[in-house]
C-alpha cells in the first residue's frame, strides 16, 4: 500500500505529464499512413468533384478526415467504388495475371471548386510547336502533290481527248 504523500506526489507527477501532454498536442503534426493518388477522371465531371485513387482500407470517414485535416478543405460528401483490376492472358505459357482492385474515391467539396493541374502544359506547347512545324510542311506537300496530280491528270485527259 502506498502511503497518502506518496499518492499526492504521483498524481502531481501525473497532472504535470497531462500538462506536457496537452501543449505537445496543440504543435501535433497529422503524419498519415496511407498515399491517396489524384486522377483525371475519364468522363467529364461537375467541378467541385474530385477524382483520387486510395487504399482498400480507407473508408468514408477516413477519406473525409484525410482531406479536412492534411488539405485543409471542407467536403461536403465522400463517394466510393471498387474498380476491379484488369486480368491478362499470357499465351505462349498459359498465365493468368491480374493486377490488384483499387478503390476510387469522388470527393465532393463543399464551397471550392476543383480544375486538375496542368502539369505538363509545356511539354505540351513544345510537342504542339514541334507538330505544328511538322503539319505545315506536310500540308504543303499533300498541296504539291495535288498540284502535281492535277497537272499529270489534265494532260492525260488532254492525250486521251486527242487519240480518239
Amino acid at each position: 500500500r502506498m502511503s497518502s504523500a506518496a499518492r499526492v506526489k504521483q498524481s502531481i507527477k501525473a497532472a504535470k505529464f497531462f500538462a506536457a501532454n496537452r501543449q505537445i498536442e496543440k504543435e501535433k503534426i497529422y503524419l498519415c499512413n496511407w498515399y491517396v493518388k489524384l486522377v483525371k477522371p475519364g468522363k467529364q465531371l461537375p467541378r467541385d468533384v474530385v477524382q483520387c485513387h486510395v487504399p482498400m482500407k480507407m473508408n468514408k470517414l477516413n477519406i473525409r478526415d484525410y482531406f479536412q485535416n492534411i488539405y485543409k478543405v471542407k467536403v461536403n460528401k465522400v463517394d466510393t467504388r471498387i474498380q476491379l483490376g484488369k486480368t491478362k492472358l499470357i499465351l505462349p505459357h498459359r498465365v493468368m495475371t491480374k493486377k490488384p482492385d483499387y478503390k476510387v474515391a469522388y470527393i465532393t467539396l463543399q464551397d471550392e471548386t476543383f480544375k486538375f493541374p496542368d502539369l505538363f502544359s509545356k511539354y505540351e506547347q513544345r510537342r504542339q510547336e514541334e507538330l505544328g512545324l511538322d503539319t505545315e510542311a506536310t500540308a504543303t506537300a499533300k498541296q504539291l502533290t495535288k498540284k502535281q496530280k492535277e497537272l499529270q491528270e489534265g494532260k492525260g485527259g488532254e492525250g486521251e481527248g486527242e487519240t480518239k
